[in-house]
C-alpha cells in the first residue's frame, strides 16, 4: 500500500473518534476511487435518514433533504441488500441502462447537478441501523471501473469497522452524559433524533416510575 492509501486509512480511523472528519475521509476516498463526491448516510430502525457529505455532493443532498426525497424509491439499495454483497456494486451491476434513465433519484437530484453514476455499500450495524458510503461520478465520466470498485473494496473493512466504532463512541458518550447530570443530583435521559430514549441515568427512572404510577 503507497503512502496517500496509509495515510487515508489513518484518517478514516481518526474520523471514527471524531466525527467532524468524515467530511474529509469521504473526500479522500472518493478522490483515490476516481468519484466526485461521497457519502455517508445513516438510517435509523424508523428509517430517518442522517448524512455527511463532501462539498462537491451538498447541493445534492440539500436539494434531496428540502424536497423530502425520502419518499422516492431507492431500488438500487433494495437490490443490493438482497444481494448481501460484502462490497460495492455499481448502479449498472444493479440497473439497466433504461431503469437509470428511468430513476427518479437521478433525474431530479443528480443529474440537475451534473452527477450521472453512483456506487456504494451497505453497512448493516449491530443496533439494527443501516450505514451506507456513496459516492458518485460526473454525468460526463462514465460509470466507475472495475479498478475503482477494487480501490473501494480495499478500503469497505476499515470504512465499516471506524462506522461501528463511531456508533459505539455515540452510546457511550451519551451514556455518559446522562451519568453526569445524575452525579449532580439532576434527572436525566438523552433522545436520540427522532424521540426515542436512547440512555436514561436513575434519577430520571425513578421519576418516571413515579409518573406511571400516579397515571
Amino acid at each position: 500500500m503507497d503512502e496517500v492509501g496509509e495515510r487515508l486509512i489513518d484518517e478514516i480511523y481518526e474520523a471514527a473518534i471524531l466525527p467532524e472528519y468524515w467530511p474529509k475521509v469521504l473526500n479522500g476516498v472518493a478522490r483515490v476511487s476516481d468519484s466526485w463526491a461521497g457519502g455517508l448516510i445513516a438510517v435509523d430502525q424508523n428509517q430517518v435518514p442522517r448524512a455527511m457529505w463532501t462539498p462537491t455532493y451538498r447541493e445534492t443532498y440539500e436539494s434531496f433533504a428540502r424536497q423530502g426525497g425520502g419518499k422516492y424509491e431507492n431500488v438500487r439499495a433494495r437490490r443490493a441488500m438482497a444481494r448481501r454483497h460484502q462490497g460495492f456494486l455499481r448502479d449498472v451491476d444493479l440497473c439497466t441502462s433504461e431503469e437509470l434513465q428511468a430513476d427518479l433519484l437521478y433525474r431530479d437530484f443528480l443529474r440537475p447537478f451534473g452527477l450521472g453514476w453512483t456506487v456504494g455499500t451497505l453497512v448493516p450495524m449491530p443496533t439494527a441501523d443501516l450505514l451506507i458510503f456513496d459516492f458518485a461520478r460526473r454525468s460526463d465520466d462514465g460509470p466507475h471501473s472495475n479498478r475503482d470498485v477494487e480501490v473501494l473494496d480495499g478500503l469497505r473493512p476499515h470504512l465499516a469497522r471506524a462506522a461501528l466504532l463511531s456508533s459505539r463512541l455515540g452510546l457511550e458518550r451519551a451514556r455518559s452524559m446522562a451519568e453526569a447530570m445524575g452525579a449532580l443530583g439532576l434527572p436525566a435521559a438523552v433522545l436520540g433524533v427522532t424521540g426515542k430514549m436512547i440512555i436514561a441515568n436513575d434519577g430520571f427512572e425513578a421519576v418516571r416510575a413515579v409518573i406511571e404510577t400516579a397515571g
